[in-house]
């Protein structure tokens, strides 16, 4: 039988009718492709279940009959290459890597019978029964009847493959689109055909939301999957459609888990007066928002530590914005430029430099909390001259009392060793 000329052009552009007579012994193909480099094509495709296999025969049926190669280094002629992408675009499944390359090139298969008039009865029925098992896999078992009532018809098994994954057509039964129930269940896939992206095959698609799943038990967030496995796939699709990969998607809520959900409450709790009011749910769906990259995650959760570590010493609350830029220039938590002990300096020395400023205002030194984060947090010279200008504006002084006050320089060495100013 002839393969359709209308799937070939879909899938492999510019491609006429195909031939009905097998190629001359000695053919000339432009473009051409040897066993070697269709190989190389086809054994980049995933590999799915040997399940699928009895999906793919008619469509390899059809090109064996009408692409035959005089011998393994022979050129594949285009029919044979449209056969690759008419498979590939269909979802066929590959019992091994290189299988369609030996079904394309005629050796060690044996044709199936594509429609209901000519073939092995069992073998077009056992199609049938791996196109309803692969259906249920993905999570489509309801279409079983649609499958049926298309081989009744007439149609052939990779026919009902391609009907059931990209045919608009409306089933006559249910006033749907045949690709209706596929669509919505890959709906991610749409999303990202949207935005320029690859889709992803059914295989890699899957395996993304079985590893979204398992990320939110392993942090003990199961609770946020639903019952329903119809509303877990909705929201998976929205993290396929903004392509979350499965690793980022686990580094994000480790992120979340580890910093803010199960740290110090003083922390969750000034991220939630920092970036709204959020529940333990609403924080992870804050941590995977697409307009919401790692690193800014990351930076929010740094400025919820600074702001904590300032108010663990009992110092002013530090704002949003003021934490958020000591975060984006590098304070952290505990690491180099350490948050907790640069605000235990400032414990230390801002209440002196603060009296001190006030003092000697006259002198327009003014040693404030920003000016001692600037010191302590960022290493500013500017902030630690002016807390060494008050210190010597205090000794001057007292060193002039002390021959009027014997008492002055240890009243003087009082004042500025007290809080090691």
């Amino acid at each position: 039988m002839a393969i359709d000329p209308a799937i070939l052009g879909r899938y492999f552009g510019g491609v006429g009718p195909a031939p009905v007579a097998p190629p001359p012994p000695t053919p000339t193909v432009s473009p051409s492709l040897t066993k070697a480099q269709l190989t190389t094509a086809m054994n980049a495709n995933a590999v799915k279940s040997k399940a699928d296999l009895s999906a793919a025969a008619s469509s390899i049926t059809a090109v064996s009959e009408q692409a035959k190669i005089v011998n393994a280094n022979s050129p594949v002629n285009e029919t044979a290459i449209a056969q690759a992408e008419v498979a590939n675009a269909a979802g066929v499944a590959l019992e091994q890597p290189g299988g369609a390359v030996n079904q394309a090139l005629g050796t060690s298969w044996t044709p199936m019978a594509t429609s209901s008039t000519g073939g092995n009865a069992d073998q077009r029925s056992d199609a049938f029964a791996a196109l309803i098992d692969l259906f249920t896999s993905y999570g489509l078992g309801d279409l079983s009847g649609t499958i049926t009532d298309l081989m009744t018809a007439g149609e052939s098994s990779s026919g009902a493959l391609v009907k059931l994954k990209y045919s608009k057509e409306i089933n006559p039964k249910t006033q749907l689109p045949y690709n209706a129930a596929y669509t919505a269940r890959f709906a991610g896939n749409a999303s990202r055909v949207s935005k320029g992206l690859n889709a992803l095959t059914e295989a890699q698609y899957i395996s993304n939301e079985d590893a979204y799943a398992e990320t939110l038990r392993a942090y003990g967030l199961g609770n946020m999957l639903s019952t329903d496995r119809t509303a877990n796939q909705k929201k998976f699709a929205d993290y396929i459609a903004n392509d979350v990969s499965s690793t980022e998607f686990a580094n994000r809520i480790k992120t979340a888990s580890d910093s803010v959900i199960n740290a110090d409450p003083q922390v969750m709790k000034t991220f939630q007066q920092y970036y709204g009011g959020l529940t333990t749910s609403d924080l992870v769906s804050y941590f995977l928002a697409p307009d919401e990259t790692l690193p800014m995650l990351q930076q929010k959760v740094s400025a919820s530590e600074i702001g904590t570590a300032a108010q663990e010493q009992g110092l002013g609350t530090t704002d949003k914005a003021r934490s958020e830029y000591l975060a984006k220039m590098g304070v952290n938590q505990a690491g180099g430029m350490s948050a907790i002990s640069g605000y235990q300096n400032i414990a230390d020395v801002l209440p002196t430099g603060q009296k001190l400023s006030s003092i000697y205002k006259e002198a327009g030194i003014n040693y404030d909390q920003t000016t001692a984060e600037n010191e302590y947090l960022l290493q500013n010279a500017n902030a630690a001259t002016k807390r060494k200008q008050l210190a010597s504006l205090e000794r001057a002084k007292f060193s002039g009392d002390a021959g009027i006050n014997p008492q002055a320089s240890n009243l003087a060495s009082a004042r500025t060793v007290q809080g090691k100013f």
